[in-house]
Formats: structure tokens, sequence, C-alpha cells
């Protein structure tokens, strides 16, 4: 969400677009139903995850 709100989601690459949107819409679901609901390895949905919990992070660095 903070991605979204700061910076947008067009200014990430493709495949975290496809990632955070899924997310947000999808907020309580398991990492691993929302991997098969995207076709993708738990693992690669974790990696991605994680990518975009460093994007927020340097984001809000930036902004302080």
């Amino acid at each position: 969400r903070y991605i979204e709100k700061e910076v947008g989601p067009a200014s990430l690459p493709e495949k975290l677009q496809v990632v955070a949107k899924a997310r947000l819409e999808y907020p309580d679901e398991s990492c691993s139903d929302l991997a098969d609901y995207l076709g993708l390895s738990k693992s690669t949905l974790k990696n991605r995850l994680n990518k975009l919990g460093e994007i927020a992070e340097k984001i809000k660095e930036e902004n302080n």
C-alpha cells in the first residue's frame, strides 16, 4: 500500500506489479494460495514480496 501511495505501482517492474496487485486484492490469502492463484512457486512469491518490502523501506528512507 505504501508503494502504491508514494510512487504508484507503475514504478515497479511488471512481475512485482502483478504480485503487489494480487496481495492488495487478496490480503487475507495465504502465501500458498496466492502463489497457486498466480501460478508461482511459494519461494518465488516470497522472494517477490520480500523485494516489495525492500522497495517500500528504501522509499521510506528517501522520504525522511
